[in-house]
């Protein structure tokens, strides 16, 4: 076969030959983007009371105490020591 023949087939098959060229760009992309990982937790706060009164009391309590939480966990103490922990390359 020479040069000819080697043109005439790639211009027969040029669907193929982009479509191959396009997987292939689309692999490298993917193998060269960075990793981004995401997490969720949830929290679930309950009382131990049998009474009505208690339990209704109990879940104000619950209730009103859920946003402190959460920002607790999500403060630089607790997450700069998740990163020291973890070894990680970031910041809080």
């Amino acid at each position: 076969m020479d040069l000819h023949e080697y043109l005439d087939v790639l211009r027969r098959r040029r669907s193929f030959v982009v479509a191959c060229i396009l997987l292939g760009l689309a692999a490298a992309v993917t193998v060269l983007m960075p990793r981004t990982y995401t997490a969720r937790a949830q929290l679930f706060i309950a009382t131990n009371d049998q009474n009505s009164t208690n339990a209704y009391a109990g879940s104000l309590f619950a209730q009103q105490r859920v946003k402190p939480y959460t920002k607790i966990a999500n403060s630089p103490a607790v997450l700069g020591g998740v990163i020291a922990k973890l070894g990680l390359d970031t910041t809080t």
